[in-house]
């Protein structure tokens, strides 16, 4: 077993951290791609820096009336403000940043980016912040479209890393990117157990027949025993005592920050696209929607 230590990111067991969520100081704000076994995340805690984060209850909620609690700028990004709760979901792990407004005294500010830097949530504003203080309420709303749209393509990562470890568990997932724009999985190994045309029908008809038996996506914390038992790993960094799993069915749980749907019968298909070999590691590139 592989160690790391917090500056490069930790990790762990090399498939049980395959979609966990990186909350640490080695995060870089808009670092878009996930890393499993080179640069791993942590799990997420329910708060972060005194912001509850709520989408980690409720990927749906899509409104929600938070206190900003710091304001500010950096050079890249721009103005930028932290709540004390949020319903944006941070960029990282693989999955992409939600966007939306704040409506604070009547007036709507874009927010074009949300992201975790040196641990904390910044929601960067499009536009000037200076007539709003801290300590105002603002009214978050989400662009829901793309929150869903994100949610299936992160739950379809799931359930294809699942059905894949059946037909090809020579193959090790070490990278993902979960973004709409060509979502893949990059696994460690070769495929050897079938050809890349068998994998692709095999796992494809596997995808399909998992969608219409409408599995329910459970995503609960556990404790370090309740880890151990359900993923036989007791390395994953815990927060607050406690990690976040996501299971589908039989699969193994993996622990995850990331947003989900509630049952896989809200995802029209998941199929793969194209299977690449490249210098001993294999990627693959899905479809999910």
């Amino acid at each position: 077993m592989r160690k790391f230590n917090n500056t490069e990111g930790v990790f762990m067991q090399k498939k049980l951290i395959f979609y966990a969520f990186l909350f640490t100081t080695s995060i870089k704000a808009g670092e878009a791609m996930e890393v499993i076994d080179e640069s791993s995340e942590h799990v997420p805690s329910i708060s972060q820096s005194n912001t509850k984060l709520l989408y980690l209850y409720d990927t749906y909620n899509g409104e929600h009336s938070s206190k900003i609690i710091r304001k500010g700028s950096d050079q890249k990004k721009g103005n930028f403000f932290i709540l004390d709760e949020t319903i944006f979901y941070p960029q990282g792990g693989g999955q992409p940043s939600d966007t939306g407004v704040f409506v604070i005294n009547d007036k709507s500010y874009n927010v074009s980016f949300a992201s975790s830097v040196e641990g904390v949530v910044h929601h960067y504003i499009e536009g000037d912040i200076s007539n709003v203080e801290v300590g105002q309420v603002a009214l978050l709303k989400i662009n829901m479209e793309k929150r869903l749209l994100h949610a299936k393509i992160h739950t379809g990562g799931h359930l294809l890393e699942g059905v894949l470890e059946k037909f090809a568990p020579e193959l090790v997932g070490f990278k993902g990117y979960h973004f709409p724009e060509g979502p893949s999985v990059e696994f460690k190994g070769k495929l050897t157990s079938l050809s890349n045309t068998q994998l692709i029908e095999q796992v494809n008809l596997s995808l399909k027949e998992m969608i219409l038996k409408k599995h329910d996506v459970i995503v609960k914390e556990v404790d370090l025993e309740g880890l151990k038992k359900l993923c036989g790993n007791s390395d994953v960094p815990l927060n607050d005592n406690t990690a976040r799993i996501v299971t589908i069915d039989k699969f193994k749980p993996i622990p995850c920050g990331g947003t989900h749907i509630k049952n896989l019968s809200e995802l029209k298909s998941v199929s793969i696209r194209k299977v690449q070999n490249n210098k001993g590691n294999t990627k693959i590139s899905y479809i999910a929607n």
